[in-house]
């Protein structure tokens, strides 16, 4: 399991979490960066995927910003917009090809009813 996270602290807490809530052993997770409002970031994050994985099975988007002052990333984009989209976006076709090795494999978009209010 892989948990890829802007916040490597509030990461390592997650997956302490989910280590006591389950039968997971510390070995069996990954942390790793990304910072969905930087495109490098995202490309670092696929690439140590594609470079260090065999094989992807599962792949779940399911970060967002629900509310951002109008602010602008390093690469020209509304941080919401590049959080929740264009980076989902971007890493879901990083990890295209690993994914296709894998014969079962899915992507999960998650998203919320944050529009609504």
């Amino acid at each position: 399991m892989i948990i890829a996270c802007r916040n490597l602290d509030k990461g390592g807490e997650a997956m302490e979490k989910l280590i006591g809530a389950t039968a997971c052993e510390t070995k069996n997770i990954r942390l790793v960066e990304c910072d969905l409002c930087s495109f490098n970031s995202v490309h670092r994050c696929a690439q140590l995927i594609n470079d260090d994985e065999e094989k992807l099975d599962v792949l779940i988007c399911n970060a967002g910003l629900g509310y951002s002052p109008q602010k602008v990333t390093q690469d020209g984009f509304n941080t919401v917009i590049q959080a929740n989209y264009l980076s989902h976006f971007l890493l879901t076709n990083l990890l295209l090809q690993k994914l296709n090795q894998s014969k079962s494999s899915r992507i999960i978009n998650v998203s919320s009813d944050l529009h609504q209010s």
